[in-house]
């Protein structure tokens, strides 16, 4: 991602400065030659090819499941990617996060935070 991507990606703008990115994104990321290789080990499973391999498999989760979604999501927008990940799991619980980007940990850290405590206080 260049600073120009990774802005657009996020809701909250204004929070997103050159050193959070530097620290979240590219410090561990690329800095190091461990870091290169665990990256691009990472963006290989990220692959349109290899992701659609997994869709069978996600049918026979057993375990509770939540989708967590930002929704205002410009690299994965809940119609059909969103849509499509329900339909193949069983059973799981929706939440849309409001104000939020592809990286909504960033744009909502606390209400994201408290999605996932509530769901998981309410499943297990």
């Amino acid at each position: 991602y260049s600073w120009y991507q990774l802005k657009a990606a996020v809701y909250n703008k204004a929070g997103l400065s050159k050193a959070i990115a530097k620290k979240i994104f590219w410090q561990d990321k690329v800095y190091s030659q461990a870091g290169r290789q665990s990256f691009s080990h990472l963006l290989r499973a990220l692959s349109p090819k290899q992701l659609a391999s997994y869709a069978p498999r996600l049918q026979s989760i057993s375990v509770p499941t939540l989708l967590a979604w930002a929704e205002n999501d410009p690299n994965q927008p809940w119609h059909p990617i969103g849509d499509y990940l329900q339909s193949l799991l069983p059973n799981p619980d929706v939440f849309h996060i409001p104000e939020a980007g592809h990286f909504l940990q960033l744009d909502q850290p606390e209400h994201y935070s408290e999605v996932l405590l509530d769901w998981y206080e309410k499943t297990m």
